[in-house]
């Protein structure tokens, strides 16, 4: 295993309040190499947004998986078998929601008791604003980056000096839409002319990915960079700590009270480093 990894998904405390499950939805894992993160911020204004953050990231998954192991060994030169992966598994995704797949197990047994109690009902018209969500996914090599991004959120590629001094060399920054409180989901009828690519021909050892309930803490004021002090802090806790997983050093670092003092939104940060040589 050539990578460290793990994730870090605390429930928002306004969904505490109102018993919403956790609408953020993840995935990091190595293959072929390369470390592999898939985030998803299931939109809270939609009734299923965590089935459709869900379904996404298993989706892409599978469809990575599928691509031919000579495509990984430069995946700069081959981002569009990366690009198609992704494009098919949304479409598949979209597809799917309109036929029901993701419709909650229990609808037919709510529709039962609602005729048994001469309750009237509609058979439910699966619609994709259902299951919006936004979608971050990147692939990261011995060589170079490549990802994609609809919506908000924030992904970070870069690399550490021998002083452990944070060097960023790449950003994937959040999409909104006309208004601050709006942004972009998979979901959307103009998906793919939201899709952000973005690709760096060089070696990156440390990425994070983080749904926007993580901005307070983890990006700078300037809103481009990712904070350089919890990056090393992060950095130095990974690497004098070898006998602790990467998710417990996240939930040692960004305890639930912590979180929950500075965002009220479901918090989501998938992180990969790049093992030290012996």
């Amino acid at each position: 295993m050539s990578w460290k990894l793990g994730t870090l998904s605390i429930l928002g405390k306004s969904h505490i309040e109102n018993g919403v499950e956790n609408q953020d939805k993840c995935l990091v894992f190595e293959y072929r190499g390369c470390a592999v993160i898939l985030v998803s911020d299931g939109a809270g204004s939609s009734q299923y947004g965590a089935a459709g953050a869900s379904a996404i990231i298993i989706k892409i998954k599978s469809k990575l998986e599928k691509i031919p192991k000579k495509r990984f060994k430069n995946i700069i030169k081959n981002s569009d078998f990366f690009y198609e992966a992704v494009k098919e598994a949304v479409l598949d995704v979209r597809e799917e929601i309109l036929n029901g797949k993701y419709y909650p197990k229990n609808h037919k047994f709510s529709r039962f008791l609602n005729i048994f109690r001469k309750i009237d009902t509609i058979e439910k018209t699966h619609e994709l604003r259902d299951y919006s969500g936004t979608l971050i996914a990147a692939v990261v090599s011995k060589t170079g980056m490549w990802s994609c991004h609809i919506g908000d959120g924030y992904l970070v590629g870069g690399n550490f000096s021998e002083n452990n001094i944070f060097s960023q060399e790449v950003i994937s920054l959040p999409e909104n839409g006309e208004y601050e409180n709006q942004t972009y989901f998979f979901t959307d009828d103009n998906w793919e002319k939201n899709i952000k690519q973005t690709s760096i021909d060089e070696r990156i050892d440390f990425v994070i990915a983080m749904t926007d309930g993580a901005d307070p803490f983890l990006i700078s004021s300037d809103r481009k960079t990712l904070d350089n002090a919890i990056a090393e802090k992060l950095y130095n806790l990974l690497t004098k700590n070898q006998e602790l997983t990467v998710s417990t050093i996240l939930s040692k670092l960004f305890t639930q009270d912590r979180v929950h003092s500075v965002s009220t939104d479901d918090t989501t940060i998938s992180l990969a480093l790049r093992k030290l040589r012996p």
